[in-house]
């Protein structure tokens, strides 16, 4: 009975939550972009569309002057927002799993739009966190799927 009681606390010791910090703004590790041959005003809308459709809830709209300076790009025409998702919980078992995007939308020259996208993913396990810029695959079929809302 001992051992079992032993067994059962270490156990439940090993077992826990981590608290896991994933913030507002992403930084620019391994950012997704993609130029898309439209107006600003037809490419943002597209980029909400995609983004409500796939479950994304966008909970701030912002001047992403106010978290980076992107001085030097060629392509910033003075149209420009920085869209900030919810975070969403994904279901993995064993550990739990958070991801939010940041995208950005900015107005180019002759009617071409550039949307960046940032995407985090934080994996937590007992006593680690592991953060992941990467989501090919998720990022890829977003693109596609604003390239057909634009065309809509």
């Amino acid at each position: 009975m001992g051992k079992k009681l032993l067994g059962v606390l270490m156990l439940l010791t090993l077992v826990g939550c981590a608290t896991i910090a994933i913030p507002k703004y992403l930084q620019s590790e391994k950012p997704y972009k993609k130029t898309f041959y439209a107006r600003f005003e037809d490419v943002l809308p597209a980029t909400i569309r995609t983004l409500e459709a796939d479950g994304w809830k966008i909970v701030e709209r912002a001047d992403p002057d106010v978290y980076e300076m992107r001085a030097g790009e060629d392509i910033h025409q003075g149209k420009q927002i920085l869209l900030i998702t919810n975070i969403r919980k994904l279901p993995v078992f064993v550990a739990s799993r958070y991801a939010r995007l940041n995208v950005y939308v900015t107005a180019g020259v002759e009617n071409s739009t550039e949307v960046e996208i940032r995407y985090l993913t934080v994996n937590s396990v007992t006593f680690k966190t592991f953060r992941d810029y990467t989501h090919d695959q998720k990022v890829e079929r977003l693109f596609k799927k604003i390239d057909d809302n634009i065309k809509k």
